[in-house]
């Protein structure tokens, strides 16, 4: 909408040529960044995001001149949707917002596990490049602040719900959960490649945030399993696999969408492993 509101804007101006600010060829650029960055920040009250998105969304050559514009306006925007909450919330005035809040504790990863979310980030950038619950319900499991993988010495197991699901019984189901988080990422991964070429608006944006987080959760459970006590023993922090799953749901490729879901799910402490995946996806790139 913001970009359709820029060309509009664009279109109106044409009549004005004649001046030096109407005729730059570079204007039309400006407006449809701007106009990107407002619309992304009126989603979802997040103006740096929106920046980024706008950088990336309309020219490799972006000038630098135009950050502080798409900056301004997004945050002007980003205020303006602020204060009209007062009034009209969230949910009736369609903004984003946090679908699935998730309890994780702050104190989550040790700076050991940050080598592992490294490669988390080349696992995911790979499914990335490579390309009967619904994905709102299976990305809820996948963030779920417990273990699927449950033993006699498991401090945080699933309900039995989630693990009837997953595993086919309460605790020690006929399924093992690797297993089924195997199967569901393969498979997904082929079906999800061959429905979006299929002519049906339906979208990869979804789909591919699922694929992420179930290889994700499928890392965070084998780390659970082969450190049930933490990394560092006894007495320290426990490995949490909902996080694996936060931090491989999301297009490796994009810093701007790191930023965003940081904004939508409200959790600033994660940011360290998720930029250590972003960051390690762009130097393989």
């Amino acid at each position: 909408m913001g970009a359709i509101v820029a060309t509009i804007l664009s279109k109106v101006t044409t009549s004005c040529q004649y001046t030096a600010f109407f005729s730059n060829e570079g204007r039309e650029m400006e407006m449809l960044s701007s106009g990107c960055a407002v619309g992304i920040a009126c989603t979802f009250s997040a103006p740096v995001g929106a920046v980024l998105y706008a950088i990336e969304s309309t020219s490799k050559y972006f000038a630098v001149k135009n950050y502080w514009r798409g900056f301004l306006a997004a945050t002007c925007s980003a205020i303006v949707f602020r204060f009209a909450n007062f009034f009209v919330t969230a949910e009736q005035s369609g903004v984003i917002t946090a679908f699935y809040q998730t309890s994780i504790p702050t104190e989550s990863f040790l700076v050991e596990e940050l080598p592992v979310f490294a490669a988390l980030g080349f696992f995911t950038f790979t499914i990335f490049m490579a390309l009967v619950l619904t994905f709102r319900e299976t990305m809820a499991d996948f963030f779920s602040n417990c273990t699927m993988h449950v033993t006699n010495g498991s401090r945080h197991p699933c309900s039995p719900k989630l693990l009837q699901h997953w595993t086919g019984g309460s605790a020690h189901g006929s399924i093992s959960i690797f297993l089924s988080l195997a199967c569901y990422f393969v498979t997904y991964f082929f079906l999800v490649a061959v429905c979006i070429s299929i002519n049906v608006p339906a979208g990869v944006f979804v789909p591919s945030f699922v694929i992420g987080a179930a290889g994700g959760r499928l890392m965070g459970e084998g780390m659970a399993f082969f450190f049930p006590e933490g990394l560092r023993g006894a007495g320290g922090p426990l490995i949490f696999p909902g996080l694996y799953a936060v931090v491989g749901d999301f297009y490796p490729k994009f810093l701007r969408f790191s930023i965003k879901q940081k904004r939508i799910k409200e959790r600033y402490y994660r940011i360290c492993p998720y930029f250590c995946v972003c960051v390690f996806v762009c130097a393989y790139l």
